[in-house]
């Protein structure tokens, strides 16, 4: 979050002090402000802070002024424990979705696995969606290294592939279901660097009348249409992890 004191705006808080605060301030703006959450805007800024009694009142630059209440509870609902929030760069990639006033969330790569990839046959043993999802689904793909199908590349993927932020090493990265998929859509222009020209895949398979995977759901970064297919698809691959 970029933060600017306005020398005009009356007893300002000490950005230098609160860090913990305007984060607070910035992730109960960003879960609840209807704009902020459809839009995903990152040019919002944290224009002044000011404390009139024990609230504290933040001024954005998009000129909205939000009470982000009880400067004393908000510190210590949060246990002295960091808040987080949408467009943060924390945990090896970019916060796109927060829960639990900011406590916890999902974070996506900062960039497309490097490869782009092509399946012939298009499952991944995984019909769960949600929250948190992800996980289960990627867990229970086939084993990598077989090639064909997209649960085995993803797996390949997922398997390999870690960044590495502040000399810490950071893997556990999954495929997100379709739920989370959206939410990262939603959030695009806050992680950025998505191809438009490909659909990206998510876990979550499609079943049949058997109960038998039969295909995928896909999303498309440009338009945000989700459609499922079972036929041969080139496309991109973005890992997401929880925390």
């Amino acid at each position: 979050v970029k933060t600017e004191t306005d020398p005009t705006g009356g007893s300002n808080y000490s950005i230098a002090g609160t860090t913990q605060l305007l984060s607070v301030a910035y992730a109960l703006y960003a879960a609840n402000s209807g704009t902020q959450g459809a839009k995903g805007d990152s040019g919002v800024s944290i224009r002044n802070t000011k404390v009139n009694g024990d609230s504290l009142f933040v001024t954005l630059s998009n000129g909205q002024t939000l009470n982000a209440g009880n400067v004393r509870g908000l510190t210590g609902a949060t246990g002295g424990y960091p808040v987080h929030y949408i467009g943060e760069n924390y945990g090896g990639g970019i916060v796109f979705f927060v829960y639990d006033g900011g406590q916890h969330g999902l974070i996506a790569a900062t960039a497309d696995c490097p490869t782009l990839y092509n399946a012939t046959a298009i499952y991944t043993n995984g019909s769960s969606d949600g929250l948190l999802a992800g996980i289960n689904n990627t867990g229970n793909m086939g084993r990598p290294g077989a090639g064909g199908t997209l649960e085995y590349v993803v797996k390949d993927a997922c398997n390999s592939y870690y960044s590495i932020s502040g000399g810490i090493r950071y893997s556990g990265w999954y495929l997100p279901s379709k739920y989370e998929l959206d939410l990262l859509f939603q959030q695009k222009n806050s992680v950025g660097s998505f191809n438009p020209t490909y659909d990206y895949p998510s876990s979550t398979s499609t079943t049949t009348s058997t109960g038998n995977a039969a295909s995928v759901w896909f999303q498309n970064f440009s338009n945000g249409n989700q459609s499922s297919t079972n036929n041969y698809v080139t496309f991109f691959i973005r890992l997401i992890r929880a925390f």
